[in-house]
């Protein structure tokens, strides 16, 4: 199991904070930021062993952070959390919760998680360009981990769909996407991704199936688009200047 490179602060432990690969010379700044906002964010993604109701993430929290961070929900298990990007290898993202549990993703598609029950421990997914495509067949390989730590392949034949356009909410911002559903068969039976687009190719929000094990997870990326932010902030600091 992962260990975070940087000790947490005493009092956010039950909290999540993003941490960084050592390589990474903002780790110690994103740390810093996301401990400071601990307190206002969700707790981890294991099953508490005596359930309470999470904090809610708002976006004044979220203004107060500068590094990337998804909400994630996970369904079967009924837990949410913030996670924060780990690392990048390549065009590879990992990002963590602040119980050591993982996600690798490559434009959003999950390729791998680690930490949870019946873990993926590899996959071969499409591009989210490919999945834009509707009506394109192709296939989803899985590595997911058994109860007794053989990893099992599994093969999924899936095609596309555009459903259409939808406004979503993502803690108090909407966002104008498209929505795609993907439908996948194979040995464990069919079962339907749905992924939420916005223009430009950003996907917004994604709910993909990683296995009978973990189910569907939920990942909503919360940061608004930065650069616009940084402009907007730009023109009002020239209004005030000149």
């Amino acid at each position: 199991m992962m260990r975070h490179p940087f000790p947490l602060l005493a009092g956010v432990m039950a909290l999540f904070a993003v941490t960084a690969c050592g390589t990474d010379r903002d780790a110690t700044a994103t740390i810093r930021s996301m401990q400071t906002s601990a307190s206002a964010l969700v707790g981890g993604l294991k099953t508490p062993t005596s359930p309470a109701p999470p904090a809610r993430v708002t976006r004044d929290v979220l203004n107060t952070i500068t590094s990337p961070v998804d909400l994630v929900l996970v369904e079967k298990a009924g837990v949410q959390g913030v996670i924060g990007k780990l690392g990048t290898s390549g065009d590879v993202e990992t990002w963590a919760s602040i119980d050591n549990l993982t996600l690798s993703m490559r434009d959003g598609m999950i390729l791998a998680t680690r930490g949870f029950a019946g873990d993926l421990m590899s996959a071969q997914v499409p591009r989210l360009s490919q999945v834009m495509k509707p009506g394109q067949p192709y296939t989803r390989r899985y590595g997911v981990l058994s109860g007794d730590d053989q990893i099992m392949m599994q093969q999924f034949d899936c095609q596309t769909a555009r459903v259409g356009a939808e406004t979503i909410t993502i803690v108090d911002l909407r966002f104008a996407t498209q929505r795609i559903t993907e439908t996948c068969v194979g040995p464990t039976g069919a079962h339907k991704n749905d992924f939420w687009v916005e223009t430009g190719g950003k996907l917004r929000r994604s709910r993909q199936w990683i296995g009978e094990s973990i189910g569907f997870v939920v990942v909503e990326h919360l940061r608004k688009n930065v650069l616009k932010t940084f402009l907007a902030r730009t023109a009002v600091l020239a209004e005030i200047l000149y």
